[in-house]
């Protein structure tokens, strides 16, 4: 049940395992509220257009629309107050880093 007082949270990751990991950990988290969850950076846009939730927790490099982009995107034409980013990668290719252990 949300309250004012909770932060409405969208989830956009293209790897399940993480947005499962990130979903328990707010599940445990009194003062938030998980309002959508999306795996493109177009699932992304589109949800938070119509969502409209305080905090993104965006992951970078997704395929498609990259997390990049579509922060460009939703900060241009939204109320969102904040947006979180992961950059990390397991793997290192031309556009990306490896996770410093």
């Amino acid at each position: 049940m949300s309250t004012p007082d909770m932060a409405r949270v969208l989830i956009a990751d293209d790897h399940l395992i993480f947005r499962d990991g990130l979903r328990a950990l707010l599940a445990s988290a009194p003062d938030t509220e998980l309002v959508g969850e999306a795996a493109t950076g177009e699932e992304e846009i589109a949800l938070a257009t119509s969502l409209q939730p305080d905090l993104v927790l965006m992951d970078l490099q997704m395929p498609g629309v990259s997390g990049v982009e579509a922060t460009r995107r939703v900060v241009q034409d939204s109320r969102i107050s904040a947006f979180w980013s992961s950059r990390c990668s397991k793997t290192t290719t031309p556009s990306s880093q490896p996770c410093e252990p």
